[in-house]
């Protein structure tokens, strides 16, 4: 009979849901050096944490960091699993735990852009990281939060010297076709890490790129630099030599497409690259 008692007591206490962060701000936007952030600060039970929404134009995906001002911990990945209010279906993905450069450490979750419409239709958020238990972060306001996000990015496309409209004139998007690495790339697939790198860590390089009518690459340029210039130099070769069908115009005719594709570069004593 105790036994029996016990049992429901801690089965009550595993299902019993976990108490939101609490908000302390309002929802901001960074203007950062060639990239849009929005970002709110929490207070939790063992200090402040952070929210960060990063979207990039012209790209399929977004960066969802949670920022610990307070833990710091070498670089550790594992499976996250979100589930938003709107629709309370779990979305399970990647994350990277690294050391921040400011103190603390980030949890980077890579989401896809269909995320922001969870996002702006649900009242909050819970994110478990493994098996921890799950951090509840409510998203009052973050609709007009994601509206100015979008701002910012088409505000960033004009200084690239892009419509921010021309996404819109397009109907078909370019899409890659399979892609065969040289003999130099298969023996040495991966660029140049900076010296500075060669400890536990992550970033990103952010590439901008044409795709031509002929479905070639041209005009390749970093846009958001990891502090390598070799490093820089190999992903623009690397992307130069993809190849693409072309995209399609709502006339139906072949029609230039910018793309930004984001690198990301996880060093734990040896280098990966990930493009997505």
């Amino acid at each position: 009979m105790l036994q029996a008692a016990i049992a429901m007591l801690l089965a009550q206490a595993a299902t019993q849901p976990t108490a939101p962060l609490r908000p302390a701000g309002q929802w901001t936007v960074d203007y950062a050096a060639q990239a849009c952030i929005l970002t709110r600060d929490y207070v939790g039970p063992e200090g402040q944490l952070g929210l960060a929404i990063r979207s990039w134009p012209l790209s399929d995906g977004i960066d969802f960091a949670i920022i610990d001002r307070v833990h710091r911990r070498s670089l550790k990945t594992g499976s996250a699993t979100l589930t938003f209010s709107s629709d309370k279906i779990p979305q399970t993905q990647n994350f990277t735990t690294s050391p921040s450069s400011k103190g603390g450490r980030v949890t980077l979750i890579i989401m896809g852009n269909q995320t922001l419409r969870s996002l702006a239709a649900s009242a909050e958020v819970a994110v478990a990281l493994g098996k921890a238990s799950p951090i509840v972060m409510p998203l009052g306001g973050v609709a007009k939060g994601l509206a100015a996000l979008k701002k910012c990015n088409d505000d960033l496309l004009v200084t690239w010297g892009i419509d921010p409209a021309e996404a819109d004139l397009i109907q078909t998007h370019a899409v890659a076709l399979p892609y065969v690495p040289s003999a130099s790339e298969r023996k040495n697939p991966y660029p140049k890490v900076p010296s500075d790198a060669r400890l536990e860590n992550e970033y990103q390089i952010v590439s901008l790129y044409l795709i031509g009518t002929n479905g070639k690459v041209n005009q390749c340029k970093i846009v958001s630099s990891g502090g390598s210039a070799d490093t820089d130099r190999s992903i623009c070769k690397n992307v130069s030599a993809m190849r693409f069908t072309p995209a399609v115009g709502r006339d139906g005719k072949p029609v230039a497409e910018h793309r930004v594709e984001r690198h990301l570069i996880r060093t734990m004593g040896y280098t990966t690259i990930e493009r997505y």
